[in-house]
């Protein structure tokens, strides 16, 4: 049985989204952008990743656009700039929330719409949180990312 009330982890759903297929494998990508696992335990439970966790990651991802490899970096990056922030678990629900249907059925955006309720969300459950130099370069990447 998998515990629901659990918010997926952020740098886990990150390094799915850039990562490609590869979502049961070691996070290698999330180590790529930057992201440090602390510990042997925590790097093995940051390994496989959870059902919540992969339907986020192809929820947010950007389905194969022309410009998608930019868009689904760009996401991921955001995602492990708020990973290491003790309220990243409000933006995992309200990730869940908005883009996962409580039946587990997909929910289709178009991709403006994805991109637009992401940084919505972005905005007003992690940028605020975040320490200056993070925040910074979160908004420069939430601009990149709507210019996509």
């Amino acid at each position: 049985m998998t515990n629901t009330d659990c918010p997926p982890r952020l740098a886990v759903v990150a390094a799915i989204i850039d990562g490609g297929a590869t979502s049961l494998g070691p996070v290698a990508s999330a180590a790529r952008l930057g992201a440090e696992i602390h510990d042997k335990e925590q790097s093995a439970m940051a390994a496989r990743s959870t059902p919540a966790e992969r339907a986020l990651a192809q929820a947010l991802r950007d389905g194969g656009q022309r410009d998608g490899t930019s868009t689904d970096h760009a996401i991921a990056e955001l995602l492990l700039l708020a990973a290491d922030d003790p309220e990243a678990g409000r933006l995992a629900t309200g990730l869940r929330q908005a883009f996962l249907r409580p039946d587990n059925s997909k929910a289709v955006l178009a991709r403006e719409e994805r991109r637009s309720a992401f940084t919505d969300l972005y905005r007003r459950l992690a940028l605020h949180q975040l320490d200056s130099q993070v925040r910074n370069k979160a908004a420069a990447t939430l601009c990149r990312l709507n210019s996509l």
